[in-house]
Parts: C-alpha cells; sequence; structure tokens
C-alpha cells in the first residue's frame, strides 16, 4: 500500500514481467504523474521466502462511466482498485489465482475500494477462469470489453511513422509528451544506446 514497501519486491517484479504497462518502473510513474492515482495495491504470494506470484494494481478515483445506448452516463467518483495491463505476475494456477482474487475481494470488502477492475486479463487462463467464478449476478461485469492487440510495421523514421497515424493519435502524442515534460521537469534526460555492454546502465 506504500511505495516503500514496494522496493523488496523489484527484483522479482522485474524477473516476472512480460508485459511494458506491469514495468515495476512503468507503474511507479503512472501513479507518480496521474492526479487520480490514491495509492499502490500490490499483493504478492510467497512460499517461505520465495515469490510465486505478485498482482500489479492501484487505487485511483474515477467516475464509473456507463453506455446506455448511444449515451454515456458517469457516476460519481468511485474508488478503483484497478489491477493495470499485465499486472498478473508469475504463477497463475488455479491455486495462487484463487489467493490474488481472494485478497481483491478481502479489500472490497474492508471498504478500501469500491469497484474492482481487471484491465486486459487473457481469456482462458486459470486467473481469468478463476475470476469468472466468483461474485454474484449483482457484481459481475457480463458484458467485458474486449481488446485487440495489432501489429505494425515500422518504416525508417519516426516522423514517417507518426505521419500514418490519425490526426486524433498525433494530437494525443504532443499532449501526453507536454504532460509528462510538465511532470517530470528538470528530471528527463534522453540518452540513445547502441552497445549491449550499455543497456545495463539504462536500467540502473
Amino acid at each position: 500500500r506504500e511505495v516503500s514497501g514496494l522496493a523488496g519486491l523489484r527484483e522479482d517484479w522485474q524477473r516476472m514481467s512480460r508485459d511494458p504497462n506491469g514495468d515495476i518502473d512503468f507503474y511507479l510513474t503512472v501513479n507518480q504523474s496521474q492526479s487520480e492515482v490514491q495509492r499502490p495495491h500490490v499483493v504478492c504470494v510467497k512460499q517461505g521466502d520465495a515469490v510465486r506470484a505478485i498482482l500489479v494494481a492501484r487505487i485511483d478515483k474515477r467516475p464509473l462511466e456507463l453506455a446506455l445506448g448511444y449515451k454515456k452516463l458517469s457516476s460519481p467518483p468511485l474508488r478503483f482498485l484497478s489491477v493495470v495491463y499485465g499486472g498478473v505476475l508469475g504463477d497463475v494456477s488455479e491455486e495462487v489465482s484463487s489467493l490474488l482474487i481472494g485478497a481483491v475481494r478481502e479489500a472490497l470488502g474492508k471498504h478500501e475500494a469500491d469497484v474492482a477492475f481487471f484491465h486486459g486479463v487473457d481469456d482462458g487462463c486459470a486467473f481469468h477462469q478463476a475470476l469468472r467464478k466468483v461474485g454474484s449476478v449483482f457484481t459481475r461485469d457480463f458484458f467485458p470489453t474486449l481488446l485487440r492487440r495489432w501489429t505494425v510495421r515500422l518504416p525508417a523514421s519516426y516522423e514517417e511513422f507518426l505521419k500514418s497515424r490519425s490526426s486524433n493519435t498525433r494530437h494525443n502524442v504532443k499532449r501526453y509528451s507536454k504532460k509528462f515534460q510538465t511532470a517530470f521537469e528538470g528530471q528527463l534526460e534522453v540518452r540513445t544506446v547502441r552497445e549491449p555492454a550499455d543497456v545495463g546502465t539504462m536500467l540502473a
């Protein structure tokens, strides 16, 4: 629940992470830069001293958006326990999945959050199967959003790639770039690494 408590998980977290969204440094950066984020919420399952699994989530406060036909409605701000995309790390067996989901339900029961949101869970994995068995008809999402994953051929330059995107995407790239620079003013440094030996310096 505190950023300081995550340092001891860094090595195992980095070893288990398979998606950039679940990377520990990216996770901490988002937590720091997004005003709606209230605190980390990370669950760790251990067997003895060995870390078997990590559930990467955060508590954020925002409205719940509901679609009613062509209209979109928003609720008053709610506290979300949001499991990040790529945030189910390590052993996702049925046994461990049940423990992780049980910890989320416990947090809801203690009113640490109002809603649990699981982003980008792989359909058919043990964690997804365990998730479908919990909750009631009043609490379960029967119409989850399906995420499509796309591939693209990269052109020779960043400028060419940007030109191939929609005007809305180009606008958002500029917007988020300015937002990022404002949030980390005076802390940014751009480096180009071409030798494998220099990668360690970048990650240190």
